[in-house]
């Protein structure tokens, strides 16, 4: 099986100097890139960092008329690593970004190489999908056996209680550890499985206060008679 480097990775490895024999790839842990190690998911795909804001970009955006008519010296670039790319609204598909609206491919690339040099990126460990199946069916246990003996108030607090926990799980881990654990699906198994329980009982009870009026009008009856 042959493993190509993709541009940004290209990119990064020919600012260190180094070529392709460089380049190792580790399945199940990521690519080693000299001294720098990139880790991936299991499709040896890499979730980038993005730097700055809409308001405050990380990379600086010149004009290529002006650096051809000498507006912008060349030696602004000594030393740098230069990307050549449409910028300019209208120029091509821009994409959403966690740090800009409508983002240039160009301006996603840099981001990909700074991230790459940097060793800044989220990572999906192996590990991940297993706490995913153990939220799974800790959720399910919790719907299955402990909802339909709790009351209507004291379960909607605890499953409330559960969702903040996953959510701040999730969160906590991608700012904290930089990893990726997707609790989604469990959070919203929960949330669905809760609705739908309550829902039930709520049409069980009230089917039951109808039959119990029914017969209630019926005897009243009998024993007027």
């Amino acid at each position: 099986e042959t493993f190509l480097p993709s541009l940004s990775l290209q990119i990064a490895a020919a600012s260190l100097n180094l070529g392709p024999s460089d380049v190792e790839v580790r399945l199940g842990e990521g690519i080693r890139l000299g001294r720098l190690v990139i880790g991936t998911d299991a499709s040896l795909q890499l979730y980038s960092f993005f730097y700055g804001d809409e308001d405050h970009p990380a990379f600086q955006a010149d004009s290529a008329y002006d650096v051809l008519t000498g507006a912008i010296k060349p030696e602004k670039y000594r030393d740098k690593i230069v990307l050549i790319g449409a910028t300019a609204a209208g120029g091509g598909d821009n994409f959403k970004t966690p740090v800009e609206r409508q983002a240039a491919p160009v301006m996603i690339l840099a981001h990909v190489v700074s991230s790459i040099l940097n060793e800044d990126f989220f990572t999906n460990p192996e590990w991940s999908y297993w706490v995913k199946m153990l939220a799974f069916l800790l959720v399910a246990i919790y719907l299955m056996a402990a909802v339909p003996r709790m009351r209507a108030g004291p379960a909607a607090g605890v499953t409330i209680a559960i969702v903040l926990l996953l959510v701040a799980v999730e969160l906590g881990m991608l700012v904290t550890q930089a990893t990726w654990i997707s609790l989604v699906l469990p959070t919203l198994l929960l949330v669905i499985g809760h609705a739908v329980l309550t829902t039930k009982r709520f049409l069980v009870t009230e089917r039951g206060m109808i039959v119990a009026d029914i017969e209630s009008a019926l005897t009243v009856k009998q024993l007027g008679l």
